[in-house]
């Protein structure tokens, strides 16, 4: 009797979780908690992640896994970018001494210093394989939306803002004005419709501090370029969607 009942109880459990995983139809789009086995359900970074992997700007690390805690390099950045603005321009030449021809970020950025978004980490170099701290990829970002048609120039940003981190003397120069902007952005009548809007700032500090050169983290870049990007994000943030980044 004891040997019936297990097996009733574990039958019961099967059908539970097989009941319980959502099917999906084949055009229809899957939720990335469903596609990658490491993402937090009711995390803040989700709807970031989202957006970038539903517009192919970003891709999971393989073995169904998305790592959003891992840090991300300086070409990966500028892959974003030229998918996000759907570039295809191709090179036979490269500026960088540390771009190899035909490597799957070649391109993009080669296309990002010819079009005066990045000067690399020097004269001869991108820093191809260094992990982007969060001021450079903030920078970089900056860069593109000032000098594409993203923002007409119809913006504010609380220049105060910025001062209110603890770590705010940490920032570069080079950086601070993207920094600033990113921090303390509060309205904005963009190239998108009429009027203005009134939108989150792009970029969030924790616990008082903004860390401008600490590693930016994949989830921190899905949601930065959420923020940037995307018309939804200019609007609150949900109560179960905190930012942290």
């Amino acid at each position: 009797m004891k040997a019936l009942s297990r097996v009733l109880a574990i039958v019961i459990c099967i059908a539970v979780t097989v009941t319980s995983i959502p099917v999906f139809a084949e055009n229809e789009k899957v939720p990335v908690i469903y596609v990658f086995d490491d993402l937090v359900p009711r995390s803040w970074y989700l709807s970031g992640i989202s957006f970038c992997y539903e517009r192919n700007i970003m891709a999971g690390v393989g073995n169904n896994r998305f790592e959003p805690n891992s840090p991300l390099t300086r070409e990966m950045v500028a892959m974003m970018l030229y998918k996000y603005l759907k570039e295809d321009e191709k090179y036979t030449e490269y500026s960088f001494d540390d771009v190899e021809a035909g490597a799957w970020y070649a391109d993009a950025v080669e296309w990002m210093y010819r079009n005066g978004y990045t000067a690399g980490v020097n004269e001869k170099e991108f820093g191809v394989g260094r992990y982007i701290t969060r001021q450079d990829l903030m920078t970089l970002v900056y860069n593109v939306i000032f000098r594409e048609w993203y923002l007409c120039g119809n913006y504010y940003y609380r220049e105060d803002t910025i001062k209110s981190f603890s770590d705010a003397e940490e920032i570069s120069d080079y950086a601070f004005e993207a920094m600033s902007f990113a921090a303390g952005l509060a309205w904005s009548g963009m190239c998108r419709g009429s009027g203005e809007y009134e939108i989150e700032p792009i970029l969030y500090g924790n616990n008082g501090k903004i860390k401008p050169k600490d590693n930016c983290t994949r989830a921190e870049a899905a949601a930065i370029f959420k923020r940037t990007f995307y018309d939804d994000c200019y609007s609150s943030v949900s109560e179960w969607e905190h930012p942290t980044s």
